[in-house]
């Protein structure tokens, strides 16, 4: 009877283990990726807090020229006339931001202020004619005052305003000498006239008067204020 014989049965593979290169190799791996995701972690914040840094220090600026603008048209006014050309010199001084603000606050403002500042009203605005006379009861002069534009550069800007605030004085003298010169008295009135294409403009008023201060006159531009 022959015998059987088994198999011989394989030993189980040994399990590998990783050698000690291969280990420093893994954790430097790992480190490098730890590293690389701590870079970009970072990078991101730091781009988001530069964003930020910007988008405050822009909106700053903003506030700041906001605010000058602000203060700056507020200086254009009828009352402050006679600061007005300084105010304009200013306005073109200003940085091209501050402009911008200004322009966009208050166009109108930066129109008067401009044309106060170039046109003088010597060799610019003028009487065409003129005529007052006491009335009835005395008390009041009243007169009707042609005006003339005759600057051809200010009169291609009269449709930005809709009207002009005329500061007329009018002077009196008691004997026969000049009422310009030497005036005894005077007055003061503020008229508002508009201007046709050409430049000419009518209005009326009255100012103050009393009987004794009799009826040699002469009237003056003595300034203006253009309205948006």
């Amino acid at each position: 009877m022959n015998a059987r014989k088994k198999a011989a049965t394989p030993r189980a593979a040994a399990k590998k283990r990783l050698g000690p290169a291969h280990v420093i190799l893994l954790v430097i791996t790992i480190v490098l990726g730890l590293v690389a995701a701590t870079m970009t972690t970072l990078a991101v914040m730091r781009a988001r807090e530069v964003h930020a840094v910007r988008s405050e220090a822009a909106q700053t600026r903003q506030e700041a020229n906001d605010f000058y603008a602000t203060h700056w048209c507020n200086l254009i006014a009828p009352t402050m006339r006679e600061r007005i050309a300084r105010h304009y010199k200013e306005y073109l001084r200003a940085t091209p931001e501050q402009r911008s603000a200004v322009d966009a606050t208050c166009p109108g403002n930066v129109a008067t202020a401009s044309v106060i500042a170039q046109y003088k009203i010597f060799k610019n605005i003028e009487f065409s004619d003129y005529s007052c006379s006491p009335t009835a009861d005395s008390t009041a002069f009243a007169c009707t005052i042609d005006v003339a534009i005759v600057n051809e550069d200010l009169i291609k800007r009269l449709p930005e305003f809709s009207s002009f605030d005329m500061t007329i004085t009018t002077y009196f003298k008691t004997d026969e000498g000049n009422p310009h010169f030497s005036p005894d008295f005077k007055t003061t009135e503020t008229v508002t006239m508009t201007f046709d294409a050409q430049g000419h403009g009518t209005a009326q008023f009255e100012t103050k008067y009393q009987k004794n201060w009799g009826a040699n006159y002469a009237l003056s531009i003595s300034d203006y204020y253009p309205n948006v």
